[in-house]
């Protein structure tokens, strides 16, 4: 369950992938969890956030959802790169040179067939931290890696699922509550696996940790690699061309 503090040696690769292709990754988060997982895979990025209004975006599935909510997220971001490049009197001599990838991304938390997104007030989020000790809950997420410049669109689904050993003890909902000023508000459905005193209580997980955080490591991998090969692609072909 625990997740490795340095890169693997996939994550080496995918690194080395990048600076050949002169790729800069941006991630349309603020998410603390994400820049975590970004930062653990060894992946130098910078952060734009899409603030798109969330709740505009509604679909029954919650497949469909964090699908359509992460493709939303990267279309706000892209077009928030092309808006900056635009107005950078600098950007034609140097950012044309480089490929940019946008990474964004989208989680809900599904428990007892229902859909959690973040929670509402922190009567909710004691309500759903109680509620993990009883029934297990499983995280349903989606990325999207965008390339700025060809507004070519890369996109992975993903579930994982975690159980408790319960019932989760109300001290411990207290401490979660007040834990960094009450960040387990921003978390979907409340859950927050990382802290010490729910992975003390972990009894079993189909998926891994960082799928659980909210940005699966392999599914990143991938689409970063599929859009490094797609730019590449594309750029010998304009050679051709020529």
């Amino acid at each position: 369950m625990a997740s490795s503090a340095s890169p693997s040696q996939a994550d080496l690769d995918l690194a080395s992938a990048l600076a050949d292709a002169s790729a800069d990754v941006v991630l349309g988060s603020e998410s603390w969890s994400r820049r975590a997982i970004l930062n653990e895979m060894g992946i130098p990025h910078r952060t734009v956030p899409a603030r798109i209004d969330e709740k505009a975006i509604r679909v029954d599935d919650p497949g469909e959802l964090v699908m359509a909510l992460a493709r939303a997220k990267a279309t706000a971001v892209v077009r928030k790169l092309r808006e900056e490049a635009s107005s950078s009197a600098s950007s034609s001599s140097s950012s044309s040179r480089r490929t940019t990838l946008v990474i964004a991304s989208d989680q809900v938390v599904v428990c007892d067939g229902v859909v959690r997104e973040k929670p509402a007030d922190a009567a909710q989020a004691r309500a759903f931290i109680a509620s993990y000790g009883r029934s297990p809950p499983s995280t349903v997420g989606a990325i999207v890696v965008a390339d700025v410049d060809t507004g070519a669109v890369f996109a992975a689904s993903d579930t994982s699922t975690i159980a408790f050993r319960g019932p989760i003890p109300e001290a411990t909902v207290d401490a979660l509550l007040e834990h960094d000023d009450g960040f387990v508000m921003k978390c979907a459905g409340a859950l927050m696996v990382e802290h010490p005193l729910m992975v003390e209580r972990i009894e079993r997980v189909d998926g891994t940790k960082d799928s659980l955080m909210g940005l699966c490591k392999a599914k990143t991998r991938e689409l970063l690699t599929r859009a490094i090969d797609d730019a590449a692609s594309r750029n010998n072909n304009r050679k051709d061309e020529r």
